[in-house]
């Protein structure tokens, strides 16, 4: 029986025009906030900061002295004046007087001989706690070792890891289980990925739990049920499969029996048929549209159960090769498009395969080598040791190759991941009161309104409105493969405008150079929103990403990031779910009256597009499974109320398309990406990289520029920040020691400001470097690592909450915990 995840699926109670989504997504740190707190090494850092901190007092109280001093010096007698210039001097520079020039504080009045003297007996203290930093630092980096070799060696984090990094599995394992003396390197790298699995619940593997959170009307704003019991679900990577299937396709004993179907791109436009090709790039592809050609749709089209096959005899006799070859030359150009025996969102394709197998190559060895690899990636999850799972991974992989090269292709990149797990809990781990929380809906229903003039699609969809009515005309209705060819063919001069910049830098204009943070009334955010022209539109429906920010008079919310809505992220979570055998509630749709909500249920070649159905309407697009709105059917029309294009069906009315997926919008197919880009919702609506990598920073003070808190009402929309020189953090030089590069990155972090723990990223990059990394300066191992180089900036970002305030999940200790809040319009037209 299929256990029960969530007990209920009602949709929030409509407000102020929105409503909040059935149940939320949760995402959990796969290791807890004291694992990461145990690899600090806390004493050497605190005398280090200690030492700054008076180093940072004696240059302050000795730059006040000096003021001090001068107007004495001018009234005292004429004997005393050339030592007390000398004392001065020598306060001034730092260093401690000696002899005669000691001697003349006796002729400085009271209070300041005083504080000279404090002042000079710290100057001959300072050096003693500078000492003991490289003991210090030795002690408690081998105590972080110990603690970091004790974190890395629990189950989930080990499990994570074969998946992440097999070559650091196999060196980590020398430590983990025989204590072999690790790299530095080695070591440095565990401690990221221990930072990954503590700070950024990002899903992957079992450095992060992820399930479904459930509301209540009333009571507590938050309950914990501190059950983090997680069941791995385990796939093969779909591109995998996908070179399985290509593979399988070509048998002499299978070819034949697979399925045919028209590319529901095809489009007849006089002598020719225009269709999205199947090569690299999706191409624009167009064949004539010849007696052969049109037989040939004709026959897919109207066939029962079209095959290649069935095809060939009806072009020829069986036993004609051109009729076989002519077939072959249809798919490979993307005419026709071979069926898959398998679903796009089937978690056991194959299952699939060997059923197929069985039916058509009866005797063949594929049936039960495809078993046995299905066998192998499903038992995964049943190893319990990292060294079974290395193994585990190892058989995969094996039958893989195996079946590859037996079916004549290639064995798999090495470099490539097989399978894919998914941590997921099958029980509600927290319960939220909808009366608590929803004075930070209202807030984000004013952040929601407020995102249209942040979509970076927009100047594309008053570009290409332009466009059309210059083309086709303002009273034109004209078919969507039309105007996607239309404008391939002369898409125009890339716009770089960024209309949101102006507006985001506008909400920092109460910035007085001092709060530490800038406030906006959600009220003034929303009438901003509705002060905007008719084509600036928010979207209808939005998913936030964040963490809850708790406080004395209810809870707050920091956001992350702002994906579109529709359950996005969460559908995903459904999926997994489903696959684990956990029953969930049937989706509540979004309102949507007289339009039509449609996604593309394609995979495209990863197991991040499969996901349960979230809208009633899907877009049947070429690669993927027949059914739904085919973009032949679609038609586009000008809209003179808002000044967009609309996009419709044959009934007229307005469709809008959705890539409600986890694969990022840039691995889409181009027609899809356009499609999603000009007619329907951003996938990303908010992003603190980009939307906010330019505004809100203060002139820079010594080279450092800052960024205080944003926030709406209750939600804080961006973090504090600084913007630092990457030539200008200290490196780690030759012939110097750790004792010496800790005080002077200490020294740095004090300069600028900068939190103890932040997030770390440099901008103007393209590399690994541009994606946050958490650092904890008090955490030793990464600091020599941080990134630098004269050519980058660095932005470090405070970690907000802080990870020491997560919240505690029973024995499972605090975790930090991110949470996916649905909103969506109740008027369909947001």
């Amino acid at each position: 029986m299929p256990r029960k995840a969530c007990t209920g699926r009602t949709p929030g109670p409509a407000a102020a025009g929105f409503r909040s989504g059935g149940v939320f997504g949760v995402r959990v740190g796969g290791a807890p906030v004291a694992d990461l707190a145990a690899v600090r090494c806390e004493r050497a850092w605190a005398v280090a900061e200690d030492v700054v901190a008076l180093q940072r007092w004696l240059r302050d109280e000795g730059a006040a002295l000096s003021d001090l001093l001068h107007p004495v010096i001018g009234r005292c007698a004429d004997e005393d004046r050339p030592f007390l210039v000398a004392l001065r001097r020598a306060v001034f520079q730092g260093r401690r007087p000696t002899g005669r020039v000691w001697s003349a504080r006796r002729s400085l009045p009271g209070g300041i001989g005083e504080r000279v003297e404090r002042w000079a007996d710290a100057v001959a203290c300072a050096g003693g706690p500078a000492g003991t930093v490289p003991a210090l630092l030795a002690a408690d980096r081998a105590a972080a070792r110990e603690a970091l070799r004790v974190a890395a060696g629990r189950d989930a984090f080990r499990f994570a890891l074969v998946l992440g990094s097999p070559d650091l599995t196999r060196s980590a394992s020398r430590w983990l289980d025989d204590r072999a003396s690790p790299r530095p390197r080695a070591v440095a790298s565990l401690a990221k990925y221990l930072a990954r699995a503590v700070a950024k619940p990002s899903p992957y593997a079992s450095f992060t739990l992820s399930g479904l959170g459930e509301w209540a009307g009333g009571g507590p704003a938050v309950q914990l049920s501190g059950d983090l019991g997680w069941c791995g679900v385990v796939e093969l990577d779909r591109s995998a499969v996908l070179a399985l299937w290509s593979a399988l396709a070509e048998r002499p004993e299978l070819r034949e029996h697979v399925g045919l179907r028209v590319n529901p791109s095809v489009e007849r436009d006089g002598g020719r048929c225009w269709f999205l090709g199947a090569g690299d790039g999706e191409p624009i592809v167009s064949v004539a549209a010849t007696d052969t050609v049109r037989d040939v749709l004709d026959f897919v089209r109207t066939a029962p159960e079209p095959t290649v096959g069935s095809l060939g005899r009806h072009l020829a006799t069986p036993t004609d090769e051109r009729a076989r070859d002519y077939v072959d030359e249809l798919v490979s150009l993307g005419l026709l498009e071979p069926k898959r025996p398998f679903p796009d969102q089937s978690p056991d394709p194959l299952d699939h395969f060997a059923r197929c197998a069985d039916a058509h190559a009866a005797g063949s060895p594929w049936p039960q080598r495809l078993r046995d690899l299905g066998a192998a990636v499903a038992g995964y999850r049943t190893l319990t040791t990292a060294a079974h799972r290395v193994e585990g991974l190892r058989q995969v992989r094996d039958l893989l190759d195996g079946l590859l090269t037996g079916l004549g292709r290639a064995p798999w990149p090495p470099d490539r991941s097989v399978v894919l797990e998914n941590a997921v809990l099958p029980r509600p781990v927290v319960v939220r009161s909808r009366e608590r929380w929803q004075p930070v809906f209202e807030d984000l229903e004013a952040i929601r309104g407020f995102l249209g003039v942040m979509d970076r699609s927009l100047p594309l969809k008053l570009r290409l409105a332009e466009f059309f009515r210059a083309t086709f005309g303002s009273s034109a209705r004209v078919p969507f493969p039309q105007l996607y060819r239309a404008y391939r063919a002369d898409p125009g001069p890339r716009t770089t405008s960024r209309p949101w910049r102006s507006v985001a830098a506008g909400l920092y204009g109460d910035d007085d150079g001092v709060r530490e943070t800038v406030s906006v009334d959600p009220q003034v955010l929303a009438k901003l929103a509705a002060s905007w022209p008719a084509h600036v539109r928010a979207p209808r429906s939005v998913c936030c990403y964040g963490q809850e920010l708790p406080g004395p008079d209810g809870p707050g919310f920091v956001l992350n990031t702002v994906r579109t809505g529709y359950g996005w992220g969460i559908t995903r979570i459904e999926h997994l779910l489903a696959a684990a055998g956990v029953a969930t509630p049937v989706r509540a749709p979004v309102p949507s009256r007289d339009v039509a909500l449609a996604e593309c249920r394609a995979a495209f070649g990863s197991q991040l597009n499969q996901r349960a159905a979230a809208v009633p309407h899907v877009i049947d697009y070429p690669g993927g499974e027949p059914g739904g709105l085919p973009p032949t059917d679609l038609w586009v029309r000008h809209d003179a109320a808002s000044g967009w294009l609309l996009l419709c069906d044959d009934h007229g009315r307005e469709v809008c398309p959705l890539a409600l997926g986890m694969l990022v919008e840039g691995a889409l197919p181009p027609a899809l990406r356009f499609m999603v880009a000009v007619f329907g919702e951003p996938q990303t609506a908010f992003a603190p990289h980009p939307h906010w990598d330019d505004v809100g920073w203060r002139a820079p003070v010594d080279g450092v520029r800052r960024r205080p808190w944003l926030a709406v009402g209750r939600v804080v929309l961006a973090r504090a920040g600084w913007r630092v020189p990457a030539a200008d953090l200290p490196a780690r030089l030759k012939g110097r020691s750790d004792a010496d590069f800790l005080p002077a990155l200490a020294r740095r972090r004090d300069a600028h400001g900068i939190p103890r723990r932040c997030f770390v990223r440099t901008t103007g990059r393209r590399d690994a470097s541009r994606k946050p990394v958490y650092v904890d300066f008090a955490g030793w191992f990464p600091l020599p690592f941080l990134p630098r180089g004269s050519d980058a900036t660095v932005v470090f970002e405070e970690a907000l909450p802080d990870p020491a305030d997560a919240p505690r999940h029973g024995t499972h200790a605090r975790r930090v915990t991110e949470y996916v809040f649905e909103l969506s319009a109740t008027d369909p037209h947001g």
